[in-house]
């Protein structure tokens, strides 16, 4: 409607004069042209207006039709999409301000930021009432100190915050992203000779967005916990060469090998009742995966370092008529029980039909925490130089046990126990050896460049 007087007002201007260069009108054609120029920009203005004040107006205020909303539970998972088969954006602390922009079906869209918005449960969400307003989250202090696993800093707040760290810009810089955020840091605490931390830095990015720039030694693995409403609490793992360094352990001796001192948790993928792929002659994926397992726990062993499996037998870690998830749950215990440095899942890949196995080959590595990408890439190279596997590459997946992990996490699909000529293969010890041989290599060379 507003569109139609618009025109019609045009017209008339053009009618008028006021468009001509001698003060009589240009022919039809020429001033259809014109007009339909003119109304296009204008048009456009009016829409760039109108998005420029949805995305600059303040984060205090809610932009029409939004609705605002506080996340209820201790950790909600913010994904990509409106269903848990999408990946993960971030875990939301309870008591968090947002910014509900659409519903669908059970799941509803939220506004954080500008350009970051993201889905989450509707039941996670107690609705607030119309004259409620975003609770700015203030960055007071941080104060860091070591402990006898790792680094720990805390971030004190004055109310639940969201930090979305995933951003890298140097492979030793790690970039966290504070929204609903004003910075009025009183100090930062540390030791400027610690082994990890370099440095941290913390600036007022935007009206409502901080940055906080952390230097590292090295980025091995780190986690986040909410520990209470006012205070973040994040870890950096230390890895083993950092120990050595504390004097808890004397390595360096005539024979010392990179793997000494390096605690590696080992997953067989499947057991008992899941039996995993099943071959064309009938050689279940349970089966490989332990011989595997067990092959490369000895290279291992035999090299210094200290191997956990998940499992040693043909049998489930919970109850096998249970979820998946507690399986699987399970397993990431182990890792975190024994304060594993790195953890790797052996699986084989597998095609649905025979036809398309016959031609399936090829070697997968999967990672989901950014400190993983290295290994797999490591690991993915020695495991196709051995084994002659077309290399596919490394993927990233949002897959249970190395998502749930802080530190180095791989799980590795080595070749098609579907395909007839390589199912035979692996019947094999020789070419089990070749697989786990190939893994070991990858893991030799992620130790000796960290």
């Amino acid at each position: 409607m507003k569109g139609k007087s618009m025109y019609s007002m045009i017209n008339s201007l053009s009618q008028a004069g006021q468009f001509s260069k001698t003060g009589s009108p240009y022919p039809p054609k020429i001033k259809d042209s014109i007009l339909k120029f003119i109304f296009s920009l204008l048009l456009a203005f009016l829409s760039l207006t109108l998005t420029a004040s949805s995305l600059y107006a303040s984060d205090q205020q809610a932009p029409a039709g939004f609705t605002f909303a506080v996340t209820r539970l201790q950790r909600t998972t913010l994904r990509v999409g409106p269903s848990t088969q999408y990946d993960r954006l971030a875990e939301l602390p309870k008591g968090l301000n947002v910014k509900v922009i659409s519903t669908l079906g059970k799941w509803s869209k939220i506004y954080l930021s500008k350009n970051f918005s993201g889905w989450i449960k509707t039941d996670s969400l107690k609705l607030l009432p119309a004259s409620a307003s975003f609770t700015t989250v203030v960055l007071k202090r941080i104060k860091i100190t070591r402990e006898l696993h790792d680094i720990r800093m805390d971030v004190y707040e004055s109310s639940p915050g969201l930090m979305i760290p995933y951003e890298w810009r140097h492979p030793k810089i790690l970039w966290l992203t504070f929204y609903n955020a004003k910075s009025a840091m009183e100090g930062i605490y540390y030791n400027p000779k610690d082994p990890v931390i370099e440095d941290v830095q913390v600036r007022q990015k935007s009206s409502y967005t901080v940055l906080m720039k952390i230097d590292l030694a090295h980025l091995y693995g780190f986690k986040m916990i909410q520990k209470t409403p006012h205070q973040l609490l994040i870890k950096f793992q230390l890895p083993p060469p950092f120990l050595l360094k504390r004097g808890k352990l004397n390595l360096r001796t005539s024979s010392y090998s990179p793997l000494k001192g390096w605690r590696i948790c080992l997953d067989p993928g499947h057991g008992g009742k899941d039996t995993g792929a099943v071959g064309p002659t009938g050689l279940e994926e349970k089966t490989v995966t332990l011989r595997t397992a067990k092959i490369l726990g000895k290279m291992l062993q035999n090299n210094g370092a200290l191997v956990f499996y998940t499992r040693t037998t043909d049998t489930s870690l919970t109850n096998p008529n249970g979820p998946a998830a507690a399986e699987l749950q399970a397993r990431v215990n182990v890792a975190k029980k024994h304060h594993a440095n790195l953890f790797i899942s052996i699986h084989f890949n597998s095609k649905p039909t025979l036809a398309k196995a016959r031609k399936a080959r090829g070697t997968f590595v999967y990672y989901y925490q950014p400190q993983s990408l290295n290994f797999a890439w490591d690991i993915c190279r020695n495991v196709e130089n051995e084994t002659l596997e077309p290399k596919y590459g490394v993927v990233f997946k949002s897959l249970y046990v190395v998502r749930e992990l802080d530190f180095p996490a791989v799980l590795v699909e080595s070749c098609y126990i579907s395909n007839p000529v390589t199912e035979a293969e692996l019947r094999h010890y020789s070419y089990l050896k070749k697989i786990a041989y190939g893994i070991y290599r990858g893991i030799l060379q992620y130790v000796k460049s960290r």
